[in-house]
């Protein structure tokens, strides 16, 4: 595995393979691959294109043994040669003993799609380094439709709800437009959740300040609980109406402000500390597979331990306490990268269910290391060869 990243345009050169060299090793390996020698010898543009190393060592692979009828024969159609090349290598890969026995459950089938997939994604995204955290909600090929908005979710829940208890109680009242308000709001954030496991997946690896970030978790926070607040005293305002206790509008409103600001300002306090950590990119650097997972779930972890300690200190009086230290817990663990390891699993799951990927992806990789389709970069995984990547993501994926 390849742990250090190298400056390539400073570290090394990789020059061409001379025609010479080419000759006197196929000389040198003699009756094996006279039938390649012979056929670069006719063919000036194969030569060249022999002349990359990592190529010839693919073609001598592939074309072991092969004479030089049959491969004028599979070479006929020029736009099909290099697709033909990696073909015989894959075929010869999947042929090689391998010493290690642990990978038997793995078919050829199993293999190829699993291949062809990730190609298709890396190609797809630009990526170089394959790092098994890195996998984003967007990989889904057929991702569920969207059919309602998280406004019109919530609208369709909460008359679903009012009309549903209206029958139940033989007509609407207050209890029954609380519940739908209620539903409406459960609506609202099932949509919500729904969205979220569609974004992208941020890992954490490491914990910093953001002043930038702070603000706009705080802005946030005290944006949304205002309107939290405001719905709950609407709430109370309705139930109040329909049981024969009407208050005037103004008194649920001033409730309003001063519910919605009083949590607003305590959210916000915390949800700009807890939001102003922020990630720093992970990088393929790490030395284990998955690693930023690992860590993103350490750290997620202490952080919901520590908030959820504070948040049960600060309700120590209340009946309460130990239900609101929870949810400091997992509110902090979600901010500090609890929410990207959840998501992270979900996603594999669900890629996993529809037979994209293995169910244990850093085994299978060490797979595909062993039969040298694919190298290890520190925690991550290329493909020996972009034109193989490419090879594999022209394929159907059955």
């Amino acid at each position: 595995a390849l742990y250090e990243r190298l400056n390539l345009r400073n570290a090394i050169c990789i020059q061409p393979l001379s025609s010479e060299y080419i000759s006197w090793y196929l000389d040198d390996v003699g009756k094996p691959l006279q039938g390649l020698k012979q056929l670069l010898q006719r063919d000036k543009e194969l030569e060249k294109f022999a002349r990359t190393p990592l190529i010839f060592s693919v073609m001598t692979v592939a074309y072991q043994d092969y004479s030089l009828e049959t491969l004028l024969k599979e070479m006929s159609v020029k736009e099909k040669r290099y697709e033909k090349l990696f073909d015989n290598y894959i075929k010869r890969m999947f042929q090689r003993k391998i010493e290690t026995q642990k990978y038997w459950q793995y078919s050829k089938l199993q293999t190829k799609k699993w291949l062809i997939w990730l190609a298709q994604q890396m190609k797809r995204n630009s990526i170089e380094v394959f790092l098994i955290e890195k996998i984003q909600p967007s990989w889904l090929i057929n991702k569920p439709p969207r059919l309602l908005s998280q406004k019109e979710a919530a609208v369709c829940m909460g008359l679903a709800a009012v009309f549903y208890f209206g029958i139940m109680s033989s007509g609407i009242n207050g209890g029954v437009l609380m519940l739908g308000l209620i539903f409406g709001l459960i609506g609202w954030l099932i949509s919500r959740l729904y969205d979220s496991l569609f974004e992208e997946v941020k890992i954490v690896e490491t914990l910093h300040w953001s002043q930038q970030e702070a603000q706009k978790y705080c802005l946030s926070c005290l944006k949304n609980f205002f309107y939290l607040g405001f719905i709950l005293e609407c709430i109370i305002l309705i139930y109040n109406i329909y049981s024969n206790e009407p208050h005037p509008f103004f008194i649920p409103l001033i409730n309003a402000l001063s519910v919605g600001l009083f949590l607003g300002i305590f959210w916000g306090i915390y949800g700009g500390f807890i939001g102003g950590n922020r990630e720093l990119e992970i990088d393929h650097k790490n030395k284990k597979p998955n690693q930023g997972i690992f860590i993103s779930s350490q750290k997620a972890l202490i952080f919901g331990i520590i908030t959820g300690l504070i948040g049960g200190i600060i309700s120590y009086s209340s009946s309460f306490n130990i239900i609101i230290g929870l949810f400091f817990g997992i509110t902090g663990s979600l901010f500090a990268g609890g929410s990207a390891v959840v998501k992270h699993g979900i996603l594999r799951f669900i890629l996993w269910k529809k037979h994209y990927i293995p169910w244990n992806y850093a085994h299978f990789f060490d797979y595909a290391t062993e039969r040298i389709f694919m190298y290890k970069v520190g925690g991550g995984y290329i493909f020996i060869h972009r034109m193989l990547m490419k090879h594999f993501a022209n394929k159907k994926l059955d």
